[in-house]
């Protein structure tokens, strides 16, 4: 699995465009990559509510599009930094290191979000014990929102589907769509607490 040392050679190579595709080389690129998602979560974004957790946050790309309050979580210090420094000014906003996930208080999330993460999780067990935190963490009118590597498609040791078998042991799921981006297949995934399932 990519772990810290492999995200900070791409970040040193990169720089901030090291959370998009290895092919992302700029910024501009690095927001077309990432108005593909816009465009494909228009529907849903509007019923995120606060407060909410950007599971992989990277470099901030999506605290203006989630609600508030704002928590981030990220593997890299140096994605903290900058998302500190970019958004210092703002309130309501808070980004800390993805080990502080265990730390967190139960049902204290109206919404999760992750987006293009759980897909590099490729240990089975480490993906397993996330969900359950992110279940542990999600009220009980909460919403799950997932946008990963769909089945289907060929898969990597540094890049692995999220099916709906595994989401299923923690959450009431319904895939609602894919987002296709430059041939890549990423499934919408809308979670909620069991036994309730509250839209869509």
């Amino acid at each position: 699995m990519p772990d810290e040392a492999f995200w900070r050679e791409r970040f040193q190579e990169l720089g901030e465009n090291s959370v998009g595709p290895g092919d992302t080389q700029n910024e501009k690129a690095l927001e077309e990559h990432r108005q593909y998602f816009v465009r494909g979560l228009t529907e849903f974004l509007p019923y995120l509510k606060g407060p909410a957790l950007d599971f992989g946050c990277g470099v901030g790309r999506w605290v203006p599009d989630l609600p508030r309050p704002y928590v981030g979580l990220d593997l890299l210090p140096e994605h903290l930094e900058i998302c500190q420094n970019k958004y210092k000014q703002e309130s309501f906003i808070e980004f800390r290191p993805s080990s502080d996930l265990a730390s967190l208080p139960d049902k204290s999330f109206k919404t999760i979000f992750t987006c293009t993460v759980l897909q590099h999780i490729v240990e089975k067990d480490l993906r397993k014990d996330i969900l359950r935190q992110f279940r542990r963490l999600l009220a009980d009118d909460g919403i799950f929102l997932s946008v990963e590597w769909s089945e289907g498609q060929r898969q990597y040791d540094w890049c692995q589907a999220v099916t709906s078998r595994e989401l299923k042991k923690e959450f009431a799921v319904k895939e609602n769509g894919k987002i296709v981006e430059a041939g890549r297949q990423h499934a919408i995934w809308l979670c909620s607490p069991k036994p309730r399932w509250r839209i869509w």
